[in-house]
């Protein structure tokens, strides 16, 4: 299957990237970094991400499908709330995903967790992770955390020709396949981090509705098209 690529970003990468570029390369969705820690390593408090409504409006315009992840520290409350502040009114098309990855997590604050955020976005969020950080805290046992499996999962696993999943997950959403050190397309100056959706680009487009601005975007794409069709007989 040739699957649905797409990027994930935050802080860390320019706002330099040429969105459009990105687009006609075959990328159609992005994963935003809402929140988060403030500071590397000293994480110790909460920030939104200062380059989170740049990289929101910037993809939007350029026709991309959006989500926002929050990374989740062990010893902070609210965290729901703030991401979910953090992301304030702007539709997500992709949702809301809580980063577990934090060596320091356990199973009972990541419960708390996703309880508050399904509560506050009404529905269930994604969770991105992978097996050897859920496998050993045995969120298997945990009806909130795989909702019998049914969590969205975006699952790391780097450089491998198919994911291996935590226990509890039959399946994935997304797949982190390529880290940000290894990570290079020539629409995005530095790293970035690389995913696939697991589907084709039909069944995509059939599970995630483009928000206003992405079909606006497509609209002009087709109008511009036509103009260029027309120039090109008119010679």
């Amino acid at each position: 299957m040739e699957y649905v690529r797409g990027i994930d970003v935050s802080k860390y990468q320019t706002v330099d990237i040429n969105w459009d570029l990105l687009h006609r390369e075959g990328y159609r969705f992005v994963f935003l970094r809402a929140s988060g820690p403030d500071k590397f390593p000293n994480w110790t408090a909460l920030e939104k991400d200062p380059r989170f409504d740049t990289h929101y409006e910037r993809a939007g315009n350029a026709g991309f499908v959006r989500g926002a992840y929050h990374y989740l520290l062990p010893d902070l409350h609210q965290q729901a709330a703030f991401f979910v502040q953090s992301v304030g009114d702007k539709p997500l098309e992709a949702s809301y995903w809580g980063d577990v990855e934090h060596g320091d997590l356990t199973r009972d604050k990541c419960v708390a967790f996703f309880d508050a955020l399904d509560r506050h976005i009404s529905g269930t969020a994604g969770i991105y992770s992978r097996a050897s950080i859920l496998d050993p805290m045995r969120a298997y046992q945990s009806e909130i955390l795989t909702r019998n499996g049914q969590r969205p999962m975006w699952v790391a696993h780097h450089e491998a020709s198919q994911p291996a999943l935590p226990r509890g997950w039959q399946t994935w959403k997304f797949w982190q396949y390529l880290v940000a050190k290894e990570g290079t397309v020539p629409s995005i100056p530095g790293d970035v981090d690389l995913d696939y959706y697991n589907g084709n680009l039909s069944q995509f487009l059939a599970e995630f509705q483009p928000g206003s601005a992405v079909e606006i975007h497509q609209q002009l794409q087709v109008i511009e098209d036509a103009v260029s069709r027309i120039r090109a007989l008119l010679g």
